[in-house]
């Protein structure tokens, strides 16, 4: 089959979208992780290391995104010195991250973008850049994050008794990857 990113007829893996290492961050042992949506008549699917695609990317295409993914885990998904909280009275209200890499944050969140967008599985469904993929894919290849407006993201995470919730959106389109008990 022919790989999204390279262009060329070659052996396609199970890619992830979300990278899997950030549902192995969430899950609990004693649990699987399931998929739920609001489609009507819809049930909750189980995927324990999230939702993969196998028409999209082959393996040293997939690898490409790994350090990305790596960073933007480790930034994300670990509260280190770095992550300072905002808080009104004795409520966190936001969080900010003063300490990362830009560039590989970024470039993070447009390759996730592309993956979604370019992925034939009904979870990524509506998400879609259209004349745009090529742009990106073109962006992600080169390792350029372009300007901060370009392809630009919005991420939120919030906390409450006994759960986290990490959401990022890029314009209309929200993505995220689900809750963690306790918080990262």
């Amino acid at each position: 089959m022919i790989c999204r990113y390279c262009e060329t007829e070659q052996r396609l893996i199970k890619a992830h979208v979300i990278p899997a290492g950030f549902f192995r961050s969430i899950g609990d042992s004693s649990e699987t992780l399931e998929i739920h949506t609001n489609k009507a008549g819809a049930r909750p699917k189980r995927a324990p290391v999230g939702v993969y695609d196998k028409s999209i990317l082959c393996r040293p295409c997939d690898n490409t995104f790994s350090p990305w993914d790596k960073h933007a885990k480790d930034v994300l998904l670990r509260t280190s010195p770095g992550h300072e909280a905002i808080y009104d009275g004795p409520t966190v209200v936001a969080w900010t991250i003063k300490t990362f890499d830009y560039r590989r944050l970024k470039l993070f969140f447009m390759s996730l973008l592309w993956r979604a967008s370019v992925s034939t599985h009904d979870f990524y469904r509506r998400v879609s850049i259209g004349p745009f993929e090529k742009e990106l894919r073109t962006m992600i290849a080169a390792s350029e994050p372009g300007e901060p407006t370009t392809f630009a993201v919005i991420l939120a995470r919030f906390d409450a008794p006994g759960y986290t919730a990490m959401r990022f959106c890029y314009a209309s389109f929200p993505m995220g990857w689900g809750t963690t008990p306790g918080g990262p």
